[in-house]
């Protein structure tokens, strides 16, 4: 698995000194604040938040490398959501090695570009 670390630019910084939670890039629940159009990974492009839960939000995304639209799972930033969402990799995972043809649509494609940022 790789991992990725993203700054933001100096225009982002001013706007995230007004914010207090994570350097301006968390919400007061621990969620990523979703901006459209930041860049993940020098990849993935922001276009809106598909939707919200107890564990994070989806968003939606298009990959500039694959040409196409794809959603993001976003973990909350709180160590028991990211330690669930390290036994969710593992599992998605070892179900993938039981479908190598991709039969079951399981996620093949997506788990080469995980993006997890240690806790």
């Amino acid at each position: 698995m790789q991992v990725y670390f993203s700054t933001r630019s100096s225009s982002e910084d001013n706007q995230a000194a007004e914010e207090t939670f994570n350097d301006g890039y968390d919400d007061e629940k621990a969620d990523y604040i979703i901006r459209k159009g930041e860049i993940f990974n020098n990849r993935y492009e922001v276009q809106n938040l598909l939707g919200k839960g107890s564990f994070g939000q989806v968003i939606k995304a298009h990959d500039t490398l694959r040409k196409e639209d794809v959603a993001l799972k976003i973990i909350k930033n709180k160590k028991p959501f990211y330690n669930q969402a390290q036994i969710e990799i593992r599992l998605l995972k070892l179900l993938n090695q039981k479908d190598p043809e991709d039969q079951y649509y399981i996620g093949n494609r997506v788990l080469p570009s995980i993006l997890s940022i240690p806790y």
